[in-house]
């Protein structure tokens, strides 16, 4: 992976963990995270690429998921509020 694709994909992640910071019950499911990362991010991204995001940020405990719905952790908060780096 290129130095410009992790700085894209930390990019993305980030969004992604923002977006749910923002969302009601912090949680979102597969289809809508992707409609708001083109909408309030101006990220175009697969639904395929934002799964496997998910699964990169479950695995870091950012996030738990639960069939399509995912929803932010406090280490997912955590890394929002710039308080801990996001791991790529």
């Amino acid at each position: 992976m290129t130095a410009a694709e992790r700085l894209a994909t930390a990019t993305r992640r980030r969004a992604i963990l923002t977006l749910l910071f923002f969302a009601p019950g912090r949680t979102l499911n597969v289809p809508r995270l992707v409609t708001q990362l083109e909408e309030q991010h101006g990220q175009i991204a697969s639904s395929g690429k934002v799964r496997a995001d998910l699964v990169a940020l479950a695995d870091q405990s950012y996030i738990t998921c639960v069939e399509d719905a995912s929803t932010l952790t406090e280490s997912g908060r955590d890394v929002v509020m710039d308080r801990i780096d996001l791991a790529v």
